[in-house]
């Protein structure tokens, strides 16, 4: 054995030693109810349910984003409020969460999306001191939909109306979904079966009101005519309703 040997062991059990020697604190205690945040406009506000399930307290910031994870709280001017921004739950115990639209212009004839987030940084633990020590901060995201009043259609049953077509895409070729609504319709995945062939997407995707969202197929390479889609979407309960539809020839 050279001395290279011993030195790459020898950085292999340093490694080892230090990995070993670091504390990772408890997984995320705060569970949110629900999976996606509806606010009617003709609301004054929203409650938000929080729930600690872990037998230690936890330090909890919420605020509304656009979605981009490197963007924190504040750094975006939306008009949103929530209270309260920063809050304490007890070990075992409940905290609500009023949203608030502060009344800026948004549009008025279709839906609007944004992101509810919550980051949790947990207590440091009995067993850091004196160790090294890994204090984990979790943030948790879910859809935030402002809904004018008035908008016409049922947001129950916008999902049952995509219409689909093939698309040319830079790479071969994509399911396009189009969605004439003004709700927002998230697709929880899609499969277009024709000739007997499957050609399945599993990632999903939001189409906005009004317009449409591509969704790359497996194995589709050529353009395709005359088979059905079977697609999942996701309601205003996080439900999960499948449906079928014909693949539209434009």
């Amino acid at each position: 054995m050279d001395n290279s040997d011993i030195m790459t062991m020898r950085s292999k059990f340093v490694f080892t030693a230090l990995l070993l020697s670091l504390s990772i604190s408890s997984l995320a205690s705060v569970t949110i109810s629900g999976t996606r945040i509806i606010y009617p406009a003709q609301e004054r506000e929203v409650t938000i349910d929080l729930n600690n399930k872990n037998d230690t307290p936890a330090l909890i910031q919420s605020w509304i984003g656009t979605g981009d994870s490197k963007v924190g709280p504040g750094e975006e001017q939306l008009p949103f409020i929530v209270t309260p921004p920063l809050t304490r739950i007890e070990p075992n115990q409940g905290q609500s969460l009023r949203i608030a639209y502060t009344g800026e212009p948004l549009p008025e004839d279709v839906e609007s999306v944004f992101w509810f987030n919550m980051l949790e940084v947990p207590p440091i633990g009995k067993d850091a001191k004196g160790n090294n020590y890994i204090q984990l901060a979790y943030r948790s995201q879910l859809k935030f939909f402002f809904r004018p009043e008035g908008l016409s259609g049922n947001p129950k049953a916008a999902g049952v109306n995509v219409s689909w077509s093939i698309a040319k895409a830079d790479q071969g070729y994509v399911l396009r979904g189009t969605n004439d609504s003004a709700f927002h319709i998230s697709i929880a995945g899609a499969t277009l079966t024709v000739g007997g062939k499957d050609y399945p997407n599993q990632q999903g995707g939001m189409i906005p009101p009004k317009s449409t969202f591509d969704y790359k197929l497996e194995g589709l390479n050529k353009p395709v005519a005359g088979g059905k889609v079977s697609y999942r979407w996701i309601n205003d309960f996080g439900s999960i309703t499948t449906t079928e539809s014909k693949l539209s020839s434009d």
